[in-house]
């Protein structure tokens, strides 16, 4: 019986650039995924393996490049005067 070659199989990668500056990769778009289901940068940093400070480095860059905000600061006293 002759050996049967493994299926193919096909992978891709997407990443999004502007200019030279690459701020899509597959870990940034994993890293706003987790933002929205964990809720805090930290929880999604460490749910996709960053710092806390890479983190927000790259939502930092994201949102230059993005022109617009992707994720918006909010520190725990501006939430919590807003539910005031």
């Amino acid at each position: 019986m002759p050996n049967t070659p493994p299926p193919l199989e096909l992978s891709t990668t997407l990443s999004l650039r502007s200019g030279d500056q690459s701020w899509g990769t597959e870990r940034r778009m994993n890293l706003l995924a987790a933002i929205g289901t964990e809720g805090s940068i930290s929880a999604a940093a460490r749910k996709v393996g960053l710092s806390y400070k890479a983190a927000w480095d790259a939502v930092d860059l994201m949102n230059g490049l993005a022109g617009d905000l992707l994720v918006e600061r909010v520190t725990a006293a501006s939430a919590a005067a807003a539910h005031t």
